[in-house]
């Protein structure tokens, strides 16, 4: 039985919106200008499957809440939900679609094996159930006697399936520099291929705990369904169709309220025609206390200034009554002590300044006559000032009359609708009461059908691990069968990518890598031969799985198929190193090719009705793929506003 897994859709909850990527079985192609997301939809797949971090782009931080993927595994649907600015918090698993997640509770997995205390089991352990893969344990130093083991990681299995940007083409494949890394990851590659040494052992264990745990799930559900049956819980058909008829009725009350809302709006020509009255009341009454508070000031402002004529009348009166007793002053004269003559002392110009009476009574005139004008105005202002104050008064009083009037006129007309509305809206409370209630059953029901389909899935994983064991039983397969046959693949796909001087092409029992034409995968100085080896390896892979029975999802990602080629289009080498030109890397054939060999390994799945899914990143894509670009292309980001694109993955910036 060979495993299905598959993405369906990536959905990243945003602020304004849901930005979402649709997926299909076989090939998906995501291309486009640099620095628009195409990297992230795979890095954010990756981090939903358990990816320790991730680095986001500002606008993923400044739009988003969290990440969904809907994966299809062996025929069921999950959504995984991860927050991506916290990367402890859980994974949240549902089984059901991103829409449908508010009807189920949870299961909630720690996204990496670092014990975080809180009772949860790591979503490695999870994914490798539901994938019907036996949860053996490798050892860490296989060329030790006393070498420690430690659990297969679906992360290990799944670094066979993720070629990021910075793998391909690049000598540290699969952490070959790494020692210690490298030694697991090798570990793990036999436990894909089912070539470790334990395997039938570990594999008889897993079958027996299966069974037990199984059997638990089983008492589970008896208990469980014998508590709903004495409880009289509807089942989830029921449940459904009584929130759906629920959901109807919410409707047509809430419609209900809205309508009585809106003819509680009173409309009755009498009540118009005071309401009218009453604004135009209201207005006039305004503008009136505005006006007579203008006067009062304008009224204090004339007293004032007649005060300051008041003032300076008495002024100017008290020094002509001093002139008047003073008298005028004389000329004092006297002998000068040096000769004859006399010196005659003008004291008041020196020491005062002498106004003539006739201009200081003029003056008095003056003032006295603008005194009379302002009192004159002062009368006028106050008589106007009494006349819109006593019209203000009436109309406020008016204005009471008139508000009375206009509340028993409207308590006549909404006395019945509110008396209507409150019934409707306590129906409205009721109904929703109800499918809360409704919803929270149909969540614990959703609970015992999980229970059903882990039995299920059980049910299923045994099957799969006894013919595993069967097989393994009758011709348990050795790592040098499976080289040979990954050596077979890589030979035929350097043939069709038309890759010269093809020779000394095998596998290495070293570093489990290619070797071409006698040297290591790292050793190889040609960048673009190593990005067509890397992809070839990794294609390698699905091809086994097709072929043979191993713990392999038959689910590739890779990140810019053309990384050191030359290609198509926009996106083309520059500057191609000398032995790019040697290899004949830079050709465009060659890039065509490999496309072409993608598509292949897809169609030989079809062909053997088995599942399998590769997605594919790039800047730009051959020809002759583009025309035929809707059978492949899921997204399209073109900053330029080419036709059926995007500006990006954040689409409304």
């Amino acid at each position: 039985m060979k495993t299905k897994f598959k993405i369906s859709r990536l959905i990243i909850a945003g602020i304004r919106k849901n930005y979402i990527t649709t997926f299909h079985e076989g090939v998906n192609i995501i291309y486009g200008d640099s620095d628009t997301g195409k990297s992230t939809i795979l890095e954010l797949i990756n981090y939903t499957l358990g990816s320790k971090t991730i680095d986001l782009a500002d606008e993923i931080n400044t739009s988003c809440h969290y990440v969904s993927s809907e994966f299809v595994i062996n025929d069921k649907l999950y959504t995984f939900k991860r927050d991506i600015f916290n990367k402890n918090n859980p994974i949240e698993v549902y089984p059901c679609s991103f829409e449908d997640c508010s009807n189920f509770y949870p299961d909630k997995f720690n996204p990496t094996s670092i014990p975080l205390n809180n009772g949860l089991e790591y979503v490695s352990d999870f994914l490798l159930d539901l994938l019907n893969f036996p949860k053996l344990k490798i050892k860490t130093s296989p060329s030790k006697a006393n070498s420690n083991f430690q659990k297969v990681s679906f992360r290990n299995i799944f670094k066979y399936c993720y070629l990021d940007q910075d793998s391909v083409g690049s000598k540290n494949l699969l952490e070959n520099n790494n020692w210690v890394k490298s030694s697991i990851l090798k570990e793990t590659f036999k436990y894909i291929t089912n070539t470790l040494d334990s395997s039938i052992s570990e594999i008889s264990i897993e079958i027996a705990n299966l069974i037990n745990s199984k059997d638990i799930l089983s008492k589970e559900h008896s208990v469980i369904s014998k508590f709903f049956q004495e409880s009289n819980v509807k089942n989830i058909n029921e449940i459904d169709h009584e929130i759906n008829v629920i959901d109807e009725n919410i409707d047509v009350l809430t419609d209900e309220v809205n309508n009585i809302n809106t003819s509680m709006e009173a409309n009755s020509k009498n009540y118009l025609e005071l309401k009218s009255y009453y604004d135009e009341l209201n207005i006039n009454t305004k503008r009136l206390d505005i006006e007579t508070k203008e006067l009062s000031a304008k009224i204090e402002n004339y007293s004032r200034l007649l005060n300051g004529y008041d003032n300076d009348i008495d002024k100017i009166s008290s020094v002509l009554l001093a002139q008047t007793r003073i008298g005028e002053i004389s000329k004092e004269v006297s002998p000068c002590p040096i000769c004859d003559s006399s010196i005659t002392i003008e004291i008041e110009k020196d020491n005062f300044s002498i106004v003539p009476s006739t201009h200081l009574e003029k003056e008095i005139s003056s003032l006295k006559s603008r005194k009379r004008d302002i009192k004159s105005l002062i009368q006028l202002s106050k008589d106007e000032h009494k006349s819109k104050y006593s019209e203000m008064i009436e109309n406020q009083n008016l204005l009471i009359k008139v508000r009375t009037m206009i509340d028993e006129e409207n308590s006549n007309m909404v006395t019945p609708f509110l008396t209507q509305r409150d019934a409707l809206l306590k129906e409205l409370n009721r109904s929703e009461e109800r499918r809360n209630n409704l919803v929270s059953t149909l969540k614990l029901r959703n609970q015992l059908n999980k229970i059903i389909e882990r039995i299920a899935q059980h049910e299923s994983q045994l099957i799969y691990l006894n013919d595993t064991l069967d097989e393994l039983k009758s011709k348990a397969p050795d790592i040098n069968v499976i080289f040979s046959e990954m050596k077979n693949y890589m030979h035929s796909y350097l043939e069709n990518i038309n890759i010269k001087n093809r020779k000394n092409i095998s596998i290495s029992e070293k570093t489990f890598l290619p070797i071409f034409r006698g040297h290591d995968y790292s050793t190889i100085t040609s960048g673009g031969l190593r990005t067509i080896l890397s992809i070839g390896y990794y294609l390698s892979l699905m091809n086994l799985s097709i072929k043979m029975n191993i713990n392999y999802p038959n689910f590739i990602m890779i990140d810019t198929v053309g990384k050191y080629l030359g290609k198509t289009g926009t996106y083309q080498i520059t500057q191609p190193i000398d032995n790019e030109v040697d290899e004949g890397l830079t050709d465009p054939e060659k890039y065509k090719n490999i496309y072409a060999e993608i598509l292949n390994i897809t169609e030989l799945a079809k062909s053997k009705d088995i599942s399998c899914q590769i997605i594919i990143v790039d800047n730009d894509i051959p020809d002759h793929i583009k025309k035929c670009e809707n059978d492949f292309v899921v997204e399209h980001f073109s900053t330029i506003g080419v036709v059926k694109s995007k500006i990006g993955l954040i689409d409304d910036l």
